[in-house]
């Protein structure tokens, strides 16, 4: 694997990208501290009229099932918490940012809706595993392929042939990675994530989603496994959408780390085909 300043040398480029303008990374911020009111995290939203917009629209979405329609974004902030309200405008960054315009080798729809779903089932997990922060788990999860994306911007024709060669071989897109000596999308995703300065837990998400267990940041581990796991249950119920074709494996030492047992996983898995049906609001 190379080196983060040899990737950067490498790939100068991604500087050129859309990366999170100042309003994402004021509310990225804001939501980092513990100081942080309600007014303060409006008023940072509110300085993107069409974010502020959006942001509403999703925070009445089924998927939040608010018992009546929330009209002001102050609202949302207190019905729905600063994190949830953080998830939904970084949600409408990347969808368009990287998922509104045609990149060549990419089902740009159906690896939202990978992402999307991916993220749901993280909440899923943390939610039957009792952990407290599935906010976080839903965030990294929302960004965990993001490198798939950076890859056909980056090479194309590099990032379909992986494609066709895993749909014909029939084998996870990673593992297809692995026969190359190029950056994976787990390296191009830890490496545009760093350059935006965002949160370590959506760095070492993206980096080590397929090996959490190599993750260097010890207290990350469990959100880590937790979209590990919810990757794999997302390529379970969307099959392909992942451009993985394969039964998608949790990785053993994940399924002790989090004390699964089969019917935990099935009841995951069911949970997530629930989801399903609220995957196009976003």
């Amino acid at each position: 694997m190379k080196t983060t300043r040899e990737l950067r040398k490498e790939l100068q480029f991604l500087e050129e990208l859309p990366s999170p303008n100042f309003v994402i990374q004021r509310v990225i911020s804001l939501v980092s501290s513990p100081e942080t009111t309600v007014s303060q995290l409006h008023d940072a939203i509110s300085m993107d009229p069409s974010l502020s917009a959006k942001v509403l629209k999703l925070a009445n979405s089924a998927y939040y099932a608010v018992p009546k329609k929330i009209a002001k974004l102050s609202e949302a902030i207190m019905i729905l918490g600063f994190k949830t309200v953080r998830n939904l405008a970084l949600s409408v960054f990347a969808k368009e940012s990287y998922f509104s315009e045609p990149i060549p080798g990419v089902d740009e729809k159906k690896l939202w809706e990978h992402l999307v779903l991916t993220a749901m089932a993280g909440e899923v997990v943390a939610e039957i595993l009792s952990f407290p922060n599935r906010e976080e788990v839903f965030m990294a999860g929302l960004f965990h392929d993001l490198g798939k994306i950076i890859m056909g911007l980056v090479s194309p024709r590099y990032l379909s042939g992986i494609v066709e060669y895993a749909r014909l071989s029939k084998k996870q897109f990673h593992d297809v990675e692995k026969e190359f000596d190029a950056p994976n999308h787990c390296e191009l995703g830890e490496l545009i994530f760093e350059m935006w300065n965002m949160p370590e837990i959506v760095v070492q998400v993206a980096a080590h989603h397929h090996d959490p267990f190599n993750a260097p940041d010890e207290a990350l581990k469990d959100v880590v496994s937790m979209v590990h796991l919810a990757n794999a249950v997302s390529n379970i119920v969307l099959e392909g959408y992942g451009m993985n074709f394969a039964i998608p494996l949790v990785d053993v030492e994940v399924w002790k780390y989090l004390r699964l047992r089969p019917k935990i996983f099935e009841k995951i898995v069911n949970r997530t085909h629930e989801k399903l049906r609220y995957v196009e609001e976003f």
